[in-house]
């Protein structure tokens, strides 16, 4: 049977100028911590967030917001955006890895 996918994807890639180049991009995304969200579904949403954030460039900003029951998780230190630094993005994946460890075992 065919399952409703919970997730929604906008990309909005911003237009390149001959006289400019590109433009830097600036990405919220923006994840459910719910009770769902766990095992098998919850890999997909990791290896899904990291393939993202792998094709940031230099000089795009991100930042990873997590919510779910009235609450809130931001990156600890974290700025309002991040700057798309493959230290940066470490540090982004393994906040959200340790944010979901219990739930990435579960089934």
């Amino acid at each position: 049977a065919n399952q409703p996918l919970n997730c929604l994807s906008v990309y909005v890639h911003p237009c390149v100028s001959e006289e400019y180049g590109s433009f830097p991009r600036s990405m919220v995304f923006l994840l459910n911590k719910s009770h769902t969200l766990k095992g098998q579904r919850l890999r997909d949403v990791k290896e899904g967030l990291e393939a993202s954030l792998h094709t940031l460039n230099e000089g795009d900003m991100y930042a990873v917001k997590v919510f779910g029951r009235g609450s809130a998780y931001n990156e600890p230190g974290a700025a309002q955006l991040n700057d798309a630094t493959a230290e940066n993005i470490q540090q982004s994946m393994s906040w959200f890895v340790n944010l979901f460890a219990d739930e990435m075992t579960s089934n």
